[in-house]
């Protein structure tokens, strides 16, 4: 069994909230797409918007912290439905100016006008997801832009598995913990903090953003729980981790 001190990672102070390299937020619970390696195939959308104050409550509160790291408006999503986007690229930009704007889209809805406005908006990092070959434009639409950062990827680049029992793939990932517990906070269109982007049903909460602030539930008792046993090698003892196959199998 793996010790916190044989794993990949040093010692992290989970008090100190500049550990923290990624916030994803979810603002809008839609896809147009419902690939057979994602759970939207077999989730049904809400279609429910996060609030616009809720977004802006949650940019407030890392501001309060400092937060310089990257901020995703997405999560179990696709951005691009979200009408509102341009707007909440530059809320972000605008509260969260040291911070880095990402987007992950499959480019359905990605256009040259739309990608300038984005950029113009602040969006600093842009990945395109190929599912199929329904997009290949969008390399020439992206190509050499002096203020982004693009990258294109293939669907056997991306590294697949089953999010936490929910869709039928494989994986050998094989990995002994999880970095995403370590590194990202994960918030759902409600406000929730959820411990994983694999967690579609909120099936572990930490916390609502409404009613923590976002330090506090990053320094939870629940968090720590989790993180602790991912740390001595115990991760497939928790709650939706012992469905992941990213993690190492027992053997």
């Amino acid at each position: 069994m793996s010790t916190f001190a044989e794993l990949p990672v040093p010692p992290i102070d989970f008090f100190d909230f500049r550990v923290v390299t990624k916030v994803n937020i979810e603002t809008i619970d839609t896809c147009n797409r419902s690939c057979s390696f994602c759970p939207r195939s077999v989730y049904t959308d809400t279609n429910k918007e996060m609030p616009l104050y809720m977004y802006r409550e949650i940019l407030t509160q890392l501001a309060e912290l400092d937060y310089t790291g990257m901020v995703s408006p997405l999560l179990l999503n696709e951005a691009l439905c979200d009408d509102r986007i341009i707007e909440i690229v530059e809320m972000t930009h605008e509260i969260l100016p040291k911070c880095k704007i990402f987007i992950d889209t499959n480019g359905d809805f990605l256009t040259h006008e739309l990608l300038q406005r984005l950029v113009w908006a602040g969006l600093r990092r842009l990945v395109v997801n190929h599912y199929d070959d329904k997009n290949e434009h969008l390399f020439d639409i992206t190509e050499g832009h002096p203020r982004l950062r693009v990258t294109h990827r293939m669907t056997d680049e991306i590294d697949l598995y089953n999010r936490a029992g929910v869709c039928d793939v494989e994986s050998d990932l094989n990995k002994d913990f999880c970095v995403k517990i370590f590194q990202r906070i994960p918030i759902r269109h409600n406000g929730d903090v959820v411990l994983c982007c694999a967690d579609f049903f909120g099936e572990v909460v930490m916390g609502n953003i409404m009613d923590t602030h976002i330090s506090e539930i990053w320094r939870s008792d629940k968090y720590m729980k989790y993180r602790k046993a991912h740390s001595e090698g115990r991760a497939r003892d928790m709650r939706l981790c012992n469905k992941c196959n990213r993690l190492k199998h027992e053997e």
